[in-house]
């Protein structure tokens, strides 16, 4: 294989990366995620702490994102393979919004222990 397969293979994986953002901007979740997003970077700009823990708040918002996107993938699936009420369905897609909130709840958390080193210290 050589590098004109690898090129191309690249590109089709942008454009289905962007495919898919371009599909999660309809979910009004990920619309909201996507403005705390730009509040939340506009923080971490501004506050004053060291760098690895801006470093760590800046991790922490993609992977709000990208749970938020398993989260509305796993729904849409679920949705048309089995679209009336079903346990399983259910339990699937409360599980990955629990992954959404788990990872919303430790976010908090960090601005928390940044506020109270901030603030308190």
């Amino acid at each position: 294989m050589g590098i004109k397969h690898e090129i191309n293979h690249l590109m089709s994986a942008i454009r289905y990366s962007l495919s898919g953002l371009k599909v999660a901007m309809r979910e009004t979740a990920f619309r909201q995620g996507m403005v705390l997003g730009v509040v939340h970077y506009m923080l971490v700009y501004f506050i004053n702490v060291a760098f690895q823990i801006k470093l760590v708040l800046i991790i922490l918002w993609p992977l709000i994102m990208a749970a938020e996107l398993f989260n509305s993938a796993v729904e849409r699936v679920v949705d048309h393979i089995s679209p009336e009420w079903n346990e399983f369905a259910k339990c699937a897609k409360d599980m990955c919004s629990a992954a959404v909130g788990m990872l919303i709840v430790t976010t908090i958390t960090a601005w928390c222990l940044v506020a109270f080193h901030i603030f308190v210290r």
